[in-house]
Protein backbone atom coordinates (compact mmCIF):
# COMPACT_ATOMS: atom_id res chain seq x y z
CA UNK A 1 0.00 0.00 0.00
CA UNK A 2 3.17 2.32 0.87
CA UNK A 3 4.72 1.85 -2.64
CA UNK A 4 1.26 2.20 -4.47
CA UNK A 5 0.73 5.69 -2.21
CA UNK A 6 4.20 6.52 -3.18
CA UNK A 7 3.73 6.30 -6.60
CA UNK A 8 0.33 8.45 -6.74
CA UNK A 9 1.91 11.14 -5.28
CA UNK A 10 4.71 10.95 -7.21
CA UNK A 11 2.43 10.65 -10.52
CA UNK A 12 0.26 14.04 -8.62
CA UNK A 13 3.76 15.80 -8.31
CA UNK A 14 4.93 15.27 -12.00
CA UNK A 15 1.84 16.18 -13.30
CA UNK A 16 1.68 19.29 -11.16
CA UNK A 17 5.00 20.54 -12.21
CA UNK A 18 4.23 19.35 -15.95
CA UNK A 19 1.22 21.11 -16.29
CA UNK A 20 2.17 24.21 -14.48
CA UNK A 21 5.03 25.02 -16.70
CA UNK A 22 2.25 25.39 -19.42
CA UNK A 23 0.57 28.43 -18.37
CA UNK A 24 4.30 30.38 -19.17
CA UNK A 25 3.43 29.33 -22.85
CA UNK A 26 -0.01 31.07 -23.17
CA UNK A 27 -0.07 33.93 -25.40
CA UNK A 28 -0.51 37.10 -23.43
CA UNK A 29 -3.28 39.50 -24.54
CA UNK A 30 -1.84 42.64 -26.58
CA UNK A 31 -1.67 45.97 -24.86
CA UNK A 32 -4.81 47.34 -25.62
CA UNK A 33 -4.59 50.58 -24.20
CA UNK A 34 -1.95 52.39 -26.65
CA UNK A 35 -2.65 54.02 -28.95
CA UNK A 36 -1.11 55.38 -32.43
CA UNK A 37 0.23 58.37 -32.72
CA UNK A 38 -1.34 61.29 -34.43
CA UNK A 39 -0.69 61.71 -38.05
CA UNK A 40 -0.42 64.81 -40.35
CA UNK A 41 -0.90 64.78 -43.75
CA UNK A 42 -1.84 67.32 -46.69
CA UNK A 43 -3.34 66.30 -50.12
CA UNK A 44 -6.05 66.43 -52.17
CA UNK A 45 -9.04 64.66 -50.62
CA UNK A 46 -11.08 62.74 -53.09
CA UNK A 47 -14.35 59.99 -52.79
CA UNK A 48 -15.15 57.37 -55.24
CA UNK A 49 -18.13 55.89 -53.92
CA UNK A 50 -18.68 55.84 -50.01
CA UNK A 51 -14.43 55.51 -49.81
CA UNK A 52 -12.49 59.01 -49.06
CA UNK A 53 -9.02 59.33 -50.30
CA UNK A 54 -6.33 61.29 -50.08
CA UNK A 55 -3.75 61.99 -52.76
CA UNK A 56 -0.41 62.72 -50.99
CA UNK A 57 2.62 63.96 -53.04
CA UNK A 58 5.38 60.89 -53.93
CA UNK A 59 2.98 59.04 -51.71
CA UNK A 60 0.23 56.06 -52.45
CA UNK A 61 -3.35 57.14 -51.65
CA UNK A 62 -4.40 57.30 -48.09
CA UNK A 63 -7.53 55.83 -47.38
CA UNK A 64 -9.35 58.09 -44.81
CA UNK A 65 -12.39 57.93 -42.63
CA UNK A 66 -14.28 59.98 -39.86
CA UNK A 67 -16.66 59.96 -37.21
CA UNK A 68 -15.93 63.66 -36.36
CA UNK A 69 -15.44 65.31 -39.56
CA UNK A 70 -17.79 65.53 -42.39
CA UNK A 71 -15.09 64.26 -45.43
CA UNK A 72 -17.68 65.02 -48.43
CA UNK A 73 -17.43 68.81 -47.31
CA UNK A 74 -13.75 68.83 -48.33
CA UNK A 75 -13.95 66.39 -51.24
CA UNK A 76 -11.44 67.97 -54.61
CA UNK A 77 -9.80 70.41 -51.80
CA UNK A 78 -6.78 70.32 -50.89
CA UNK A 79 -6.37 69.64 -47.00
CA UNK A 80 -4.28 69.12 -44.21
CA UNK A 81 -5.56 66.18 -42.39
CA UNK A 82 -4.56 65.19 -38.45
CA UNK A 83 -5.53 61.37 -37.07
CA UNK A 84 -4.67 57.58 -36.39
CA UNK A 85 -4.04 55.06 -38.45
CA UNK A 86 -6.44 51.50 -37.81
CA UNK A 87 -5.04 49.01 -40.01
CA UNK A 88 -4.01 51.37 -43.21
CA UNK A 89 -7.14 53.48 -42.99
CA UNK A 90 -6.30 56.93 -41.74
CA UNK A 91 -9.23 57.63 -39.02
CA UNK A 92 -9.20 62.02 -39.30
CA UNK A 93 -10.55 63.68 -36.73
CA UNK A 94 -8.75 67.50 -37.65
CA UNK A 95 -9.06 68.80 -41.09
CA UNK A 96 -8.03 72.23 -42.14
Amino acid sequence: MTKRKTLLLSSLLASSIFFGGCSAFVAQPADTTSESPDVTLTGSLIQAGTIFSLNVVGKAPVELDSRQVSLKDYVDKTVTVTGQYSGTTLFVSQIK
